[in-house]
């Protein structure tokens, strides 16, 4: 349960009752959930209130105008080295790296479930995730581990498809998140790149089911570029 209870001098205050069943674990548990709480804040920008004057100097101001262009150039780069993105333009990576969502996740928390619907991509700019799928019986199979430079969601970013995994931060997770009406305006000023875009997806698709053979499971044919371009054309209205 969650009650506001009172507007403070320098915040909104909320209380909140959490009802367990094992009552010797009390500790750890109020641990969990302020840790949890801790970065779904720090993902939503919330930052913890403390009294502070509104004092603004330009030294300052320039700093972090200074800031948020170096933080820019980085992501561009890092961006620039994902084959899915080799055949945009600086320009348009650029557009993207100002417009990418920096999101932060504690050790155990999901970035995406399987099965949920989804239109953005996650580039691992530091720390390990390991994407799982659940089997019939409910257990969960590992497929694989990533780290720093390392993205998931590509289909997801491109087509609209559900997540096929569930991935679970393995150490504190810095995460680039680019989502749909990022990439729309680039897609619907040169329509074109949706065919490199397909190619890319053809490319990775077989790379999967190379990889499901090899670990003698059920063999899948890859989907070809015409079809990834047509749910990509369908995707972003494009003509």
């Amino acid at each position: 349960m969650i009650r506001l209870t009172d507007y403070s001098d320098f915040s909104i205050n909320y209380h909140i009752k959490i009802f367990i069943a094992d009552c010797a674990n009390l500790e750890d548990i109020k641990s969990a959930v302020m840790y949890r709480l801790w970065y779904a804040f720090k993902r939503e920008g919330i930052t913890i209130p403390f009294p502070i004057r509104d004092v603004r100097m330009r030294e300052a101001a320039s700093g972090d105008e200074t800031q948020r262009e170096k933080q820019v150039g980085e992501l561009q780069d890092l961006l620039g080295s994902l084959d899915l993105f080799i055949s945009l333009t600086s320009d348009d990576m650029r557009r993207i790296a100002e417009q990418a969502q920096i999101r932060v996740y504690g050790e155990g928390e999901y970035l995406v479930r399987e099965g949920e619907p989804g239109s953005s991509l996650y580039l691992i700019r530091d720390g390990a995730v390991t994407l799982t799928v659940a089997q019939a019986d409910g257990r969960q199979t590992a497929l694989a581990k990533m780290t720093s430079g390392q993205f998931f969601g590509e289909r997801s970013l491109l087509t609209g498809m559900q997540r096929s995994a569930t991935v679970t931060a393995d150490t504190d997770v810095v995460a680039v998140v680019i989502d749909k009406p990022v990439l729309a305006p680039i897609l619907q000023a040169n329509t074109k790149l949706a065919e490199s875009l397909a190619a890319v997806l053809e490319e990775r698709d077989a790379d999967r089911a190379a990889r499901r053979q090899a670990d003698s499971q059920a063999p899948a044919a890859p989907t070809s570029q015409l079809v990834w371009l047509q749910r990509i054309t369908r995707f972003f209205g494009l003509d």
